[in-house]
């Protein structure tokens, strides 16, 4: 692109991330250039956004499935941060098209082209598995899930920070105060035992005197 962003007329970016980055700070560097090109790139985008489709597109090779499958190394997760890139962008700029779209190696040209013209405009990411599936990452309810029981609160609170319906007429702001710190010391003894693998039971956490 020339110095002068006026002359340059363009409504497509696509970034490829590499496919095996040399180390962290190699897979560091590929993101930021990732995030100055889209800098870059955003205000001519949005000037052709004006006459039909713009688009930014961030291209990684993981497995298809943003690397859900399969363990990838630091080097590819880091590179995984293009995803948010993406997602900022097209926050910051709503008239364009922003995806990101992991492609299973054995996958190509025609994944990319069909995303290109993905009439869904709110999707985000999109996967391709080397068996050509099409995954995408969306939020959606589920009603029937279980939820996950709250860990106990341990048998005695200490009394320093006890909360007292009495004390909360006369003083409001203070009762609430402690409550809250006896919520806190409440959840760091429930957790302390699955947070120190060496330790277990109420040594854990030690509550003050």
């Amino acid at each position: 692109m020339g110095q002068d962003d006026s002359a340059d007329k363009f409504d497509l970016v696509v970034w490829f991330a590499p496919t095996a980055p040399a180390d962290r700070d190699a897979a560091m560097t590929a993101v930021t250039e990732a995030m100055l090109l889209a800098q870059r790139a955003k205000p001519v985008l949005e000037r052709a956004a004006g006459d039909g489709r713009a688009a930014f597109l961030a291209v990684t090779q993981f497995d298809g499935a943003f690397g859900l499958t399969d363990v990838a190394a630091d080097e590819k997760a880091i590179l995984g941060g293009v995803f948010a890139l993406v997602k900022t962008l097209g926050i910051e700029s709503p008239t364009l098209f922003c995806r990101g779209i992991d492609i299973a190696v054995d996958q190509g040209a025609a994944a990319l082209m069909a995303e290109l013209y993905d009439p869904r405009t709110e999707l985000t990411q999109v996967g391709y598995s080397p068996a050509g599936q099409r995954r995408t990452l969306e939020f959606t309810e589920n009603p029937s899930s279980p939820l996950i029981d709250a860990p106990r609160y341990p048998s005695r609170i200490p009394e320093t920070y006890s909360y007292s319906p009495a004390a909360a007429a006369e003083s409001p702001r203070p009762a609430r105060s402690r409550s809250r710190n006896a919520s806190t010391a409440a959840c760091c003894y429930s957790a302390a035992p699955n947070s120190q693998p060496n330790r277990s039971g109420p040594q854990a956490f030690r509550t003050p005197n």
